[in-house]
C-alpha cells in the first residue's frame, strides 16, 4: 500500500460471479490499469467533511451557551473534534489491514482530526501552503 491508496476508493467485488468468473476478472485487473475513483470525488467525502465542521461548531456554541465561563475556551471544539474524528476513523477502521498500514491509517485519522479543529475554530491555514 502506499499513500495514494489511502485517498481512492476502489469498487467491491460481487460475491455473485462464479469462480471462473471471478479468475477472469482477477486476471483482467492485474492487466488494467487502476480503476479507481478518488475519494474526495464521491457522495460520502463530500458530505462527512462539511456536516463533521458544522456538526463541531454547533456543538462549540451550544457548549459556550451552557458553559459561558469557557466561552473563549479552544477545548470544547478539540474535544469534538476528537470525538467526531475518532467516530469516522473507527467506522472507516479496517482490522485486515497489516500493522503497517493500521498505523499509516491511524495518522491520517489523527491529521484528519487535527485538520476538523483548526476549520471549525477557524484557524488560517492558507499560510501552510503558500
Amino acid at each position: 500500500m502506499n499513500i495514494r491508496d489511502l485517498f481512492n476508493a476502489r469498487p467491491g467485488g460481487s460475491s455473485a460471479a462464479s469462480a471462473p468468473q471471478a479468475r477472469t476478472l482477477q486476471a483482467k485487473r492485474l492487466d488494467a490499469p487502476d480503476a479507481s475513483v478518488p475519494v474526495f470525488l464521491t457522495p460520502q467525502a463530500l458530505v462527512s467533511f462539511p456536516a463533521a465542521t458544522l456538526a463541531i461548531k454547533v456543538i462549540d456554541v451550544v457548549f459556550d451557551s451552557l458553559v459561558p465561563s469557557l466561552a473563549d475556551s479552544n477545548v470544547p471544539p478539540f474535544v469534538a473534534a476528537l470525538l467526531i474524528g475518532g467516530v469516522i476513523m473507527y467506522y472507516t477502521w479496517d482490522n485486515a489491514q497489516p500493522p503497517k498500514e493500521k498505523l499509516l491509517r491511524a495518522v491520517v485519522g489523527v491529521v484528519n482530526i487535527l485538520y476538523l479543529y483548526a476549520v471549525a475554530v477557524g484557524l488560517n491555514l492558507g499560510n501552510l501552503i503558500g
